[in-house]
Order: C-alpha cells, then structure tokens, then sequence
C-alpha cells in the first residue's frame, strides 16, 4: 500500500473550493485512475495553521494513518503563510525566524520516524493588490520570500526535498490562479499546483 499525507494550512485543505476542486483531492482521483486498491492519500490541512500548532499535532495526525509495516509512505508539507505575516506592520512576523525554523525541526525531526520520502512545499506567492484590503493584517511576498529561505536552508540542512513553487509561479501571471482574498486558491489554482506536483508525484512510484 503507497500512502501519500499531505499537511498543512488552508492551501493543503482546500479552503474556497469545493473538496473536489484542492490540489489533494484531484491527486486522489488520479491514483484512483491508476490503481483504486494500493493507494491512499490523506488530507491533512487545517486552515489558519502555522508552524507551531502544526508541530503540536504532526505526530498524532501522521501517527494515526500509519502503522509499523508502513514502508511506502511520502509525505508534503506545506505551512509557512500564517506565519510570514505581518500583524500590524509587515515586519512585526507572526511567527519569528527563531521560532519558526525550532518549528521546522520538530516538524522534520517527528515526519522521519516514519519516512524519508518528506519533501516541503514552498509557501506560495500571494496576489498582493487583493492583500492590501485585509485589514491589520500584512501578506507580502518579500517576507514570504524570506520565510522559503528558511524552509530551503533548513531542507539542505536535514536532507529533505525542496519543492520550489514560489519562484516559477512569480515568473508567471499567476494571479489568475487566486481567490477574492489573493490569498487562496480558486479552481485553476489548485489544478496547477497539482499539475507542479504530479510529474514529481508519480515518479516517485
């Protein structure tokens, strides 16, 4: 049995689409096209997460959906918008560098005992023009940049697999792939975050 755990925020949930329509949802469809019976893929995203609340639960959630003779497993990790954000003023981070790269760690540290298949997803780029309505509160791109160089240098640092989203999606018209707020991700959004994933997905397999 492949078990394939995807963990996260509200962009791994899913939040404004139908369950249907989230990058993971459409990744289960696909392997059921492959084989309806050897695959399994958890979602495990929970809007309005951050490094540390996700830390707190990672080993019950992962733990729960596995067991000792699990030996194909491959899990993706993505978390890190809540905490680049500024609350405030945009350098006032929700999370701290400090903070948040102890978070990583434990994250890392906890997923190994149970795979090395771990890979972390970028913190996708926002549509800033839709942010700047959010009142009090501060998404910006340059501090998401930030907070992937932690994600990156903290994967270099525990042999863990950097998917870098961010920056192919800044080269590109990628606000079209957005939701009201500029923050979450409509219908072509998800599609091309699956479609950036699956070559890497599938391959693995």
């Amino acid at each position: 049995m492949i078990r394939l755990i995807a963990i996260g925020d509200s962009l791994v949930f899913g939040k404004g689409v139908e369950k249907k329509h989230s990058w993971v949802s459409i990744l289960q469809i696909e392997f059921d096209l492959i084989d309806k019976y050897n695959y399994q893929v958890f979602n495990l995203g929970i809007p309005g997460d951050d490094s540390g609340k996700l830390s707190k639960r990672i080993i019950d959630e992962v733990g729960n959906r596995l067991n000792d003779t699990d030996d194909n497993v491959h899990i993706f990790i993505l978390i890190g918008v809540n905490d680049c954000k500024g609350i405030g003023n945009k350098d006032n981070f929700c999370t701290s560098k400090e903070t948040f790269n102890s978070n990583l760690n434990q994250i890392i540290d906890s997923l190994k005992k149970y795979t090395d298949n771990i890979n972390f997803i970028s913190i996708l780029p926002v549509d800033e023009i839709k942010t700047r309505t959010i009142q009090g509160l501060f998404f910006r791109n340059d501090n998401i940049e930030l907070y992937n160089s932690y994600i990156q240098a903290m994967c270099l640092k525990k042999g863990v697999n950097y998917i870098d989203i961010f920056s192919t999606w800044m080269k590109q018209n990628y606000q079209n792939y957005y939701a009201e707020d500029g923050i979450h991700l409509n219908v072509d959004g998800n599609k091309k975050v699956y479609s950036d994933l699956k070559h890497q997905i599938l391959n693995a397999w």
